[in-house]
């Protein structure tokens, strides 16, 4: 099945690629866990989730996270999905003041090519 990479996030013991299929659909893959030596507290998990279009995925990943959406590390952004997720980084400096902070990371992964 061939897909296009369209973002790709870290977070502190985890992360997840969002890519588009041909049929336009999303798919976000994704794992977390396994940073305690004791596999029963943190066990590795991963999951793939379907979604009907980027818009979709980007709304569910916003409320999902609350507002510790910008505290996840971008890494990867593809072309066509920055003006969606610029309007979000920049709602979030309206409400919440530029020195509130930790939405440089995305500003630069947004302005300064596609990887962070």
């Amino acid at each position: 099945m061939e897909k296009t990479l369209l973002f790709e996030f870290g977070t502190e013991g985890g992360g997840a690629e969002v890519y588009r299929l041909p049929d336009n659909r999303v798919l976000e893959m994704g794992s977390s866990g396994g940073m305690l030596d004791d596999e029963e507290e943190d066990p590795v998990r991963s999951w793939e989730v379907m979604f009907v279009d980027f818009e979709h995925w980007w709304k569910h990943f916003l409320t999902k996270n609350g507002s510790f959406w910008i505290y996840f590390y971008p890494i990867f952004m593809h072309d066509e999905v920055k003006p969606i997720i610029k309007s979000s980084v920049e709602q979030y400096i309206s409400q919440n003041g530029a020195e509130a902070g930790h939405h440089e990371k995305w500003e630069y992964c947004l302005n300064s090519g596609n990887r962070a």
